[in-house]
C-alpha cells in the first residue's frame, strides 16, 4: 500500500511540475474558464433584461459549472496524457514500470483529479467574487459532490 501512496505523491508533483512549467498558460486557463462563464451569466441577464433575476438558482447555476469545468478538466487530462506519451515514445516505459498500468493510470488521474480540483476552487473564488453569489453547503450535499467526483 505504502509504494502506491508514494506513486500518488510522485504523480502529483509531476503533474505540478508540468502545470506550471508554462505561468502564462496556467493563469490563462484560469482566466479564460473564468471568462466564458462570466460571459454566460452577463449574457443572460443581458437576455432576459433588467427584470430577471437568477435568486436561487445563480448558485446551481456556479456549481454546475464548476463541476461540468471540472469533469471535462480531468477526461480531457487522462486522454491527453496517453496521447502525449505515445507521441513522444515513453508510453512504452509506463507499461514497463513496475506498477501495472492500471495502477500507474489511477494514479495519474487522481493527482490529476487534485490538481485540477484545487485550481477550481480558485475559478469558484473568483466566479463568487464577480457574481456576488454566496455558496451555502448542507452536510445533506456532500454524498453528491462525492459521487460526481
Amino acid at each position: 500500500m505504502m509504494p502506491v501512496i508514494h506513486l500518488f505523491w510522485a504523480e502529483l508533483k509531476r503533474a505540478w511540475i508540468q502545470y506550471i512549467r508554462y505561468p502564462a498558460e496556467a493563469l490563462g486557463g484560469i482566466l479564460i474558464t473564468t471568462f466564458f462563464f462570466y460571459a454566460l451569466f452577463a449574457g443572460a441577464q443581458y437576455v432576459a433584461g433588467p427584470a430577471s433575476q437568477f435568486g436561487e438558482r445563480l448558485d446551481a447555476v456556479v456549481i454546475g459549472y464548476v463541476l461540468w469545468t471540472l469533469v471535462i478538466f480531468v477526461v480531457n487530462d487522462i486522454a491527453l496524457n496517453l496521447q502525449v506519451e505515445a507521441q513522444t515514445g515513453t508510453l512504452e516505459q509506463v507499461l514497463l514500470s513496475p506498477f501495472s498500468a492500471a495502477t500507474l493510470f489511477l494514479a495519474r488521474a487522481c493527482a490529476s483529479l487534485v490538481l485540477r480540483f484545487s485550481i477550481v476552487v480558485v475559478i469558484l473564488g473568483v466566479i463568487l467574487l464577480l457574481t456576488g453569489s454566496r455558496l451555502r453547503f448542507p452536510p445533506a450535499l456532500v454524498l453528491p459532490l462525492v459521487s460526481v467526483v
